[in-house]
């Protein structure tokens, strides 16, 4: 199966400044959220989430990267592709992805370089699928596979070059990727189940006033709990045993409720 790792945001409006809270681009009226990644099914007739844990300010994305590709394995699932948002774009994650030997397709920003990148391929001086080096301020490398590929306003005089095209990074081979371009991006749009996974775990999150940390994440695996027996359910013919109700039981007992019990309490509040 696709899998796909992303982020679940909370709003906070607590005036007390909590380290259990991340700091985002303002959404909802604040700056600060708690966080939580992901990691779900995508292409499965269940969309189920494998996989939760709460990010705080001393985590970083690499880790978590690490983390849920250890889970994979306990699992014995081996994804076709790992299919990550653009917040994820670094040199730490994607060296991270190539030390799991596992396929990745992450969106690229569209920093100075790749804009220089996307100006080449329009002048016909860069392949559709070319190598690509990355460097970040600690000086730390990785290289990949760039595909560029139009987009909805190719073509359009009220969009500028660079709009024209949307961009990936993948650790492909650039010939492979050459032969499936037409289909990657299409693969890449599987990863909107995890948003569509959301809403519908927001639909049935238990609500609270409680600033207690460990109480509200137990809500939110209670709410990813029943979000994933809802998604069995609701697909449980189309999965033809290859997904079992008891299998998926076994998935979020191991990666939900037993892992609460070694979530240290945190004094944020009383119940």
């Amino acid at each position: 199966p696709m899998v796909a790792i992303d982020k679940h945001l909370i709003p906070r409006y607590d005036k007390n400044n909590m380290m259990h809270l991340v700091y985002s681009k303002f959404k909802a009226g604040t700056k600060r959220f708690e966080s939580y990644v992901t990691m779900q099914l995508v292409d499965c007739p269940a969309n189920v989430t494998l996989a939760c844990m709460r990010e705080t300010r001393s985590d970083s994305d690499p880790d978590f990267v690490r983390k849920f590709v250890h889970i994979l394995k306990e699992y014995r699932i081996r994804p076709r592709l790992i299919l990550a948002d653009r917040e994820f774009y670094s040199v730490e994650v994607m060296r991270a992805m190539y030390a799991s030997h596992n396929k990745f397709l992450i969106p690229a920003v569209k920093n100075s370089g790749i804009k220089r990148a996307i100006l080449e391929y329009h002048g016909n001086k860069r392949s559709s699928a070319s190598r690509y080096t990355m460097t970040n301020a600690s000086g730390k490398s990785v290289s990949f596979t760039l595909l560029i590929v139009p987009s909805k306003k190719y073509g359009s005089a009220d969009a500028d070059v660079i709009q024209q095209y949307h961009v990936f990074a993948t650790n492909v081979a650039p010939r492979i990727a050459l032969r499936e371009i037409s289909t990657l991006p299409e693969r890449y749009r599987k990863r909107w189940g995890i948003e569509t996974g959301y809403r519908q775990i927001e639909g049935v999150r238990p609500r609270t006033t409680s600033r207690d940390a460990t109480f509200r994440i137990l809500l939110f695996y209670t709410a990813l709990f029943l979000y994933n027996m809802w998604a069995i359910q609701k697909n449980q013919d189309e999965c033809k045993g290859e997904m079992t109700m008891v299998a998926v039981m076994d998935m979020i007992e191991y990666s939900a409720l037993r892992r609460m019990t070694g979530i240290p309490y945190d004094p944020g509040g009383v119940i």
